[in-house]
Order: C-alpha cells, then sequence, then structure tokens
C-alpha cells in the first residue's frame, strides 16, 4: 500500500511558556503524510503461519498558522519505521479439540512526543514481544487462553511533554508494563 494524505485545518494543543500548565487549542495550519506499507503472509507448513509488515511514514507542516511551531516542526507520534513479526500454529489434537499457539514482535522507530517547538521531546524507539496459547474445545464452543504482553518488560513511552519553563517537570506517558492473564470464551 502506497498512500499520501492531506491535513487541512490541524488542531494541536500547546502548553504556555509561561503561566500554569494548561492546556490551548489552536489552528495550527495544513500538512500533509505519506508512506507506504508492506505486508505478507507465508504457511510452509500445514497449521503454520508466518507474518510479517513494515511501514515507512514521512510527514511535514506546509504551512503554519501560528508562531508556536513552523514548517520544520516534525509532527508528534509519527515514527519513521514500524515492523512486525508474527508467528502461529494450530495443534490439532486427537480427540478434534485444538491449540493454538501465537507469538509477535513489533518495533517502533523514535518519534517526537508532542507538536510544539518549546516542549518537544524525543520518544526513544521500541520493541514488544507478546504470546498467547489459546485451548479450543472442539464440539462445546468454549475456549480458554493464556497470554502475555510486553514479554520482555520494555520501558516504553508514548507520549511526553516538557513543562520545565512553567512547572519545573518533564511529563512522559508510560506505555503498559509485562500483562498476563487467563481469558475464557463461550460461543452460543
Amino acid at each position: 500500500t502506497i498512500f499520501y494524505t492531506d491535513y487541512d485545518n490541524i488542531q494541536l494543543q500547546r502548553i504556555p511558556a509561561v503561566g500554569p500548565p494548561a492546556p490551548i487549542l489552536e489552528n495550527a495550519g495544513k500538512a500533509h503524510i505519506y508512506g507506504a506499507e508492506l505486508e505478507t503472509q507465508l504457511n510452509p507448513l500445514s497449521g503454520l503461519s508466518l507474518t510479517a509488515a513494515v511501514s515507512y511514514l514521512k510527514a511535514a507542516y506546509d504551512k503554519v498558522n501560528t508562531t508556536f511551531i513552523t514548517t520544520a516542526t516534525p509532527l508528534p507520534r509519527v515514527p519513521k519505521w514500524k515492523v512486525s513479526l508474527g508467528t502461529a500454529y494450530k495443534l490439532k489434537l486427537a480427540n478434534g479439540s485444538s491449540v493454538d499457539f501465537n507469538a509477535d514482535y513489533s518495533y517502533t522507530a523514535a518519534q517526537w512526543g508532542s507538536d510544539v517547538d518549546s516542549n518537544r521531546l524525543l520518544l526513544p524507539s521500541y520493541s514488544l514481544v507478546n504470546g498467547r496459547i489459546t485451548y479450543h474445545h472442539k464440539d462445546s464452543g468454549w475456549s480458554i487462553a493464556g497470554f502475555v504482553t510486553n514479554l520482555t518488560k520494555e520501558v516504553y513511552f508514548n507520549g511526553a511533554l516538557n513543562f520545565i519553563p512553567n512547572a519545573g517537570n518533564l511529563t512522559y506517558n508510560v506505555g503498559r508494563p509485562r500483562e498476563f492473564g487467563v481469558e475464557m470464551k463461550v460461543q452460543f
């Protein structure tokens, strides 16, 4: 997939450089984003599926209607590269039930955490690994799964603001920690 998108009348929140850190919503101007995505799936063996995807993004402001950004300001939360890999295997049991084994990996490149030059912070790249095992009962329509997300306990950020000029601190939105659990489904 190749795409190009124009954005008109972009609204951005900014934190004033002085005074209380209360966000102000402003019409900022126009921008564009273009990129490409490539996805593939391979089934080399019965029950085994391998997937891969890569995406590239490029974004820029074309015109700005405000003084808190320029056309050189990068758009926030637009990672240049994203990559994902996955594998799934379905094991059919002798009684007609099945067990699914799933694992996936994702990489997100560095990106800017906010849209204002005065409080812009770079968010580092990060990688996540997730896994899941699901037992599907053959006749009764129920399944039970064990799962884990962020298996490697990656500490990552998905947003940030620099409040140093007015509040004396940096604020980072921390991504989800390792989580695990059991899930049961019943279909009727």
